[in-house]
């Protein structure tokens, strides 16, 4: 089942039922005859709350689904023809559950104020429900006991947890309260059920590093295969930022990484990470892909960068390929992609210059990709004068699903505005080998 849309997340769902965007044609949901605009109301009589009601009640081959479609209720049978089957199912997401923290590194509380950026920006995440279906990470701090249960009768495994500090009042620290603070108990409670879980350590320098990381990751250990990774990520910080945490700089990022590598060989492969970013900030690579076991935690940047490096050194690029490519991305990975336009450039007949786009929306401090806005990426186009004739190739992290860059200009708006045409590819080697392979020759 598809249930990717998030449009609407914040608004508070008033209508009854789990609304559908679309179904796919030839599908069990069409076959059902389920359209898009109808509300599913119950499967077998079970009343559906959200997606994830829905997913869980759809698990057998076949059900009995009511339906309102305007103001007639329908009743209809759901069949699969096994439980592979997709269910062809397009659905709303649930209005987000908003955090309650104040840790004192959150993304939203370091926006610039004097700037319009992307509506949705300042949206404090703290859903379990998101958690268990992208991979968010929460701090579970404000679960009521209705969640709790719920996430054991569903078996909402696994969940993707910031635990930051398994010593309470240092965890109170950062998350800028008490209330919730001591995540053991909790974690206890869920592992008996049966709930497993991804953890991550945002790591602030001199707060919860060092002896205080030793002991998390002992404690998350003590719980393991029921904690299954813990992810060591160092914290990020704007230009914006008003204080109480500091900074990680090549100097204290070393020892710091170091620290992280050595703690991680007391415990199996793949269980205790670094997160990309330190290598980024050391400008080194990471390690080899068997460092990262079977990158479980992947899409949350750990172990990222060495699958797309591997990837790019098995990269056959096609025959008559051609052109000439601007490929524009931020500080933090640059070295690394332009490792492979140099490998690109190689070609007689293909151009590609790789730029490092400083970061001016959020502060130079900010170096990561996906941050970067439009204004970013306008400014370096229209200072170079040695790339007439090339193709600008944007990845697409800078974009969301409504195409729209974190500086709230859409992407018609950036073709219009850019001396250059813009392509925009897949933030991985198969992305630059489209780059290639639809070039018009």
């Amino acid at each position: 089942m598809t249930i990717l849309s998030r449009q609407s997340r914040r608004e508070q769902q008033t209508s009854p039922g789990v609304k559908v965007l679309s179904v796919r044609h030839d599908s069990a949901a069409e076959h059902a005859g389920i359209r898009a605009g109808d509300r599913l109301l119950s499967i077998d009589g079970f009343p559906l709350s959200d997606c994830i009601d829905v997913l869980y009640h759809l698990a057998e081959e076949t059900a009995e689904v009511v339906l309102l479609r305007g103001n007639a209720r329908i009743a209809t049978t759901f069949r699969r023809k096994d439980h592979t089957e997709d269910h062809g199912l397009l659905l709303e997401l649930p209005p987000i559950k908003e955090c309650n923290n104040r840790c004192p590194f959150c993304f939203v509380d370091q926006a610039p104020n004097d700037k319009a950026l992307r509506p949705g920006l300042d949206l404090r995440d703290d859903d379990y429900r998101y958690s268990f279906l992208f991979g968010h990470y929460v701090t579970l701090t404000n679960l009521r006991e209705e969640d709790i249960c719920r996430i054991v009768d569903k078996h909402l495994s696994p969940l993707y947890v910031s635990v930051h500090a398994t010593d309470p009042a240092i965890r109170a620290r950062l998350l800028g309260r008490k209330r919730g603070a001591e995540i053991l108990p909790l974690l206890d409670h869920l592992l008996a059920e049966g709930i497993q879980f991804h953890t991550q350590v945002v790591l602030c320098p001199g707060i919860n590093d060092g002896t205080v990381l030793v002991e998390t990751a002992g404690a998350l250990f003590e719980r393991h295969p029921g904690v299954l990774t813990l992810a060591v990520v160092p914290v990020g910080l704007t230009a914006y930022h008003a204080g109480g945490v500091g900074r990680w700089t090549k100097g204290n990022a070393a020892k710091a990484l170091d620290e992280i590598l050595q703690l991680g060989l007391r415990f199996p492969r793949g269980f205790l990470q670094a997160a990309d970013e330190w290598f980024s900030i050391l400008e080194k690579d990471p390690p080899e892909a068997e460092y990262y076991a079977d990158l479980a935690v992947e899409e949350n940047g750990v172990g990222m960068v060495r699958r797309m490096l591997d990837e790019f050194e098995s990269l056959t690029f096609p025959d008559m390929a051609k052109g000439k490519y601007l490929i524009l991305t931020g500080r933090s990975p640059f070295r690394w992609i332009e490792r492979l336009g140099r490998r690109i450039t190689r070609r007689s007949d293909v151009s590609a210059k790789v730029v490092a786009v400083p970061n001016e929306t959020f502060g130079k401090e900010t170096t990561v990709t996906g941050l970067l806005g439009w204004k970013d990426v306008a400014r370096v186009l229209h200072q170079r004068n040695d790339v007439a004739g090339y193709t600008a190739i944007l990845p697409d992290v800078l974009l969301n699903e409504e195409k729209v860059f974190i500086d709230g200009v859409t992407l018609d708006e950036a073709r219009a505005e850019s001396p250059l045409p813009l392509r925009i590819v897949s933030s991985n080697a198969k992305g630059f080998l489209q780059m290639l392979s639809d070039f018009p020759h």
